[in-house]
C-alpha cells in the first residue's frame, strides 16, 4: 500500500509554495541549512527601507518550500500592538523609506559589494575549492562537511541581505515609467539587457577562455568533435590555460538549479563546451545596443518635464541591476556546489 503524505501547514495564515526556485522537493540537508540564512537576510534587507514587512518565513512540507511574509504589525512577545504603536511605527518607517531614496543608499552598498563583500566571498570559495577532498582523512572530511554546511547558511544570508538593493531601485524606475508612458511593465525590463555581465552569453570570467579558444584553431575544433566531452575538456585545458583557470575559479558553482542534487559546472563538461562554442562568434555589445534602443523608445513617450527624472532613475537602476544575479552567483550558487562536492566524496567512501 502506498503511504499517504500529510500536508500540514507550517503555521497559521497563508503560505505560498516557492515554485520559481524550487519546483520539486529538496534534499533534507538543503531544507535544514538554507532557511536560517535566508530568513536572517530577508529581515536585514527590508529594515533600511522602512518596509512594512519584518521578514519572510520559510518552511518545508514534504520537502517543498513554502514562504510567508511577516507583516510589521504581527503580534510580538508582548501581544498585539496598540493603534498608537502601529501609527508611530508607520510614521517611523515612512521616514526611513523617504531617506533611503533621497540618500540613494544603494550606492554605498554597491561600493561595499564590489570592494569588500564579493572579493571576500570569491576568495573563500576558491580556498575551499582548492582543497583536495580525496586526500583528506575521514576526520578532516567530516570537518570540511560541517564547515561547508555552515558556509552555505552564511551564503544564503549574503544572497538575501541584498534582495532589496537589487530590486527596489529597478521597481521604482519601472513604476514611474509605466505612469509616464502607459506601457505594460514587463516588456520594459528589456532596458536592462546587457547590464548584468555575469548572466550574459559571455560573462567576464569566460572572456579569457573564449579569446584563448578563438586564437587556437585546433582548440576550437575540439568543441565540435565527436570524442567524449570529458576527453575534449581535458585536451582543451592543456591547450588553453584559461580553461583550467576558469574551472578552478568557477567549476564548483552549480551549472543549473538550486539544490545539492544539481551538478556543478566542473561535472558537466558537455554544458561548458557548448557554452564556449556559442560564445565564439557572439557580439558582446549587441545586448547593450538593444537595451539603449528600447530606452530611447520609452524616453520619447515620456512627457518633457519628466525626462530628466526618467534618465536619472534609469541610470540608478542600471547601477544596481547586476546585483540581482551577482548576489546568487557569488554566494549560494558556489556554496551549494562546494557542499555537493564534499558530499560526493563522502558517498564515494561509504560506497
Amino acid at each position: 500500500m502506498t503511504e499517504q503524505l500529510e500536508w500540514t501547514a507550517p503555521g497559521p495564515g497563508p503560505w505560498m509554495q516557492d515554485r520559481a526556485h524550487l519546483p520539486a522537493s529538496v534534499t533534507p540537508l538543503m531544507a535544514t541549512a538554507y532557511p536560517p540564512g535566508m530568513m536572517r537576510g530577508f529581515a536585514e534587507t527590508l529594515e533600511p527601507w522602512g518596509a512594512l514587512l519584518d521578514g519572510m518565513s520559510v518552511a518545508y512540507v514534504n520537502g517543498f518550500a513554502y514562504m510567508q511574509p511577516v507583516p510589521f504589525d504581527a503580534p510580538g512577545p508582548d501581544g498585539e500592538k496598540s493603534p498608537e504603536q502601529l501609527g508611530a511605527e508607520i510614521g517611523r518607517r515612512t521616514q526611513l523609506a523617504a531617506a533611503a531614496f533621497e540618500n540613494r543608499i544603494w550606492r554605498d552598498v554597491m561600493q561595499r559589494w564590489d570592494d569588500e563583500i564579493k572579493p571576500a566571498a570569491i576568495a573563500q570559495h576558491r580556498e575551499l575549492a582548492d582543497i583536495d577532498l580525496a586526500s583528506l582523512d575521514d576526520d578532516e572530511l567530516r570537518d570540511q562537511l560541517h564547515r561547508r554546511i555552515s558556509w552555505l547558511t552564511d551564503m544564503a544570508y549574503q544572497h538575501h541581505r541584498f534582495n532589496s538593493m537589487a530590486m527596489l531601485p529597478i521597481g521604482d524606475f519601472i513604476l514611474h515609467a509605466v505612469a509616464w508612458t502607459g506601457r505594460a511593465p514587463v516588456p520594459m525590463f528589456a532596458v536592462y539587457d546587457g547590464w548584468s555581465p555575469v548572466s550574459s552569453v559571455v560573462p567576464p570570467e569566460l572572456v579569457p577562455v573564449v579569446d584563448g579558444v578563438n586564437a587556437d584553431a585546433e582548440a576550437a575544433a575540439l568543441l565540435a568533435a565527436d570524442s567524449p566531452p570529458e576527453e575534449r575538456m581535458a585536451q582543451l585545458r592543456q591547450r588553453v590555460p584559461a580553461v583550467a583557470e576558469y574551472l578552478a575559479g568557477s567549476g564548483h558553482r552549480l551549472a543549473a538549479g538550486f539544490d545539492l542534487t544539481n551538478p556543478t559546472i566542473g561535472e558537466r563538461p558537455d554544458i561548458l563546451l557548448d557554452r564556449i562554442r556559442a560564445s565564439l562568434d557572439h557580439d558582446r555589445e549587441s545586448s547593450i545596443v538593444r537595451s539603449e534602443e528600447i530606452a530611447a523608445e520609452l524616453r520619447a513617450e515620456v512627457p518633457d518635464e519628466h525626462r530628466a527624472e526618467f534618465d536619472d532613475l534609469l541610470t540608478e537602476s542600471r547601477l544596481v541591476y547586476r546585483l540581482r544575479d551577482e548576489r546568487g552567483l557569488y554566494s549560494d550558487a558556489a556554496a551549494v556546489g562546494l557542499l555537493r562536492l564534499a558530499l560526493i566524496e563522502l558517498g564515494t567512501r561509504l560506497f
